[in-house]
């Protein structure tokens, strides 16, 4: 099977970086209004949770794995919290746009 031209996978821009030091729940800065997905990674086993107002916990919250890389979509506005597993570390918070 052949793709057309039209049929690409839109390109998203890397726009907006933040670092968030956790140990216990910690939220982002709200997405920019042109983020569409964030690019997410960290240097420690991790649980992160997206939302208006997100609190992370091992419970009900998406694991993230130590140098592991997530992309996720999200809506403007929105946040991702994220809490430690067994060790505190920090998450990378790549914000896309189209």
């Amino acid at each position: 099977m052949s793709l057309a031209l039209s049929d690409h996978i839109p390109a998203f821009i890397p726009n907006i970086y933040q670092v968030v030091d956790f140990n216990a729940s910690q939220q982002s800065a709200p997405f920019a209004d042109t983020t569409r997905m964030v690019r997410l990674s960290a240097n420690q086993d991790c649980w992160y949770k997206v939302g208006a107002d997100p609190t992370a916990d091992q419970a009900a919250s998406s694991f993230l794995g130590k140098g592991a890389i997530e992309h996720i979509e999200v809506t403007p506005g929105q946040k991702v919290a994220f809490v430690k597993d067994t060790t505190a570390g920090k998450a990378s918070v790549l914000e896309e746009s189209l």
